[in-house]
């Protein structure tokens, strides 16, 4: 199975670097560098104005991380062709998954990194601390991401709803104490409680994964993951893999009203209904 993961890996890879031309092209790599330049530009002058320690800045830095740490999706490639032909696996798919998920790790990091980087010179103003602290913030950062995606790994399982619940919102609300308890009382105490969820969250959500896998939950929760990636890919080229969706889209209603119910306006009538309520011109 881990070798079968790997098959799918490379296929989903070839099929990225494909789209990934169209998507960094010149001009959107100048407009992100404009952006960049300009956003480093007004924070680095807002920082001037602060006067450590900047109490307050703690608080918008654990918001501004607890956001980052929803960044990240369980990665499995699933199919809807598994639910027949490797239904028979099932007892294998624990290998299939573990590499799965240390597959889906690897994104989350990258990204907390920029993240962590980004907020250090506010963390800096904020707590008089040196930009060496940036690798204990990090490996909070990392902890809690790690018993994020072991819950989304648990999601994949047949265990009931209402303890995944309990799990989600512990985890939710020991993430901000531990991420407050970094800057507002002892970054040690931080780093000691994240590691800590990390470890149970490891240790009680892999023993419940003993109950068999929930293979259509499974197929659907990767098939939206892509489907969220695709829509990005779209804004820039056309994509096979999305199929179109109609939404209702009341709040357009007043507008398409305007249009009175008469022959000659049959086909502006329709036209303006599929271009309200579809999906293939949104991205554009």
């Amino acid at each position: 199975m881990s070798s079968f993961f790997q098959k799918r890996l490379a296929r989903h890879q070839k099929k990225m670097m494909k789209y990934m031309r169209y998507v960094l092209n010149d001009h959107f790599v100048l407009v992100c560098l404009f952006l960049i330049g300009g956003v480093g530009l007004y924070y680095s002058n807002w920082l001037k104005t602060l006067q450590p320690p900047f109490a307050i800045g703690g608080l918008i830095i654990s918001v501004f991380w607890m956001l980052c740490l929803f960044v990240g999706k369980m990665a499995t490639f699933a199919e809807a062709a598994d639910i027949v032909f490797l239904l028979p696996k099932e007892k294998e798919m624990q290998t299939y998954l573990e590499r799965a998920f240390r597959y889906s790790c690897i994104f989350p990091l990258i990204f907390l990194i920029l993240a962590c980087g980004l907020a250090m010179p506010l963390v800096v103003v904020s707590t008089e601390q040196s930009f060496s602290m940036f690798f204990v913030y990090l490996i909070i950062l990392w902890s809690l991401k790690f018993s994020h995606l072991q819950i989304k790994r648990a999601e994949l399982f047949r265990l009931d709803q209402q303890v995944i619940r309990y799990w989600k919102l512990g985890w939710f609300f020991s993430s901000l104490i531990f991420l407050f308890l970094s800057f507002y009382w002892l970054i040690w105490a931080g780093i000691a409680g994240a590691l800590v969820q990390a470890s149970l969250y490891y240790w009680f959500l892999w023993k419940q994964q003993e109950k068999g896998l929930d293979w259509e939950k499974m197929v659907h929760v990767e098939e939206h993951r892509l489907h969220q990636i695709y829509q990005f890919i779209n804004l820039f080229t056309d994509v096979p893999e999305i199929t179109a969706k109609i939404k209702r889209r009341r709040y357009l209603d007043p507008i398409l009203t305007h249009i009175k119910r008469e022959s000659k306006n049959t086909y502006l009538y329709l036209f303006a209904r599929r271009l309200a309520r579809g999906s293939d011109f949104s991205g554009l």
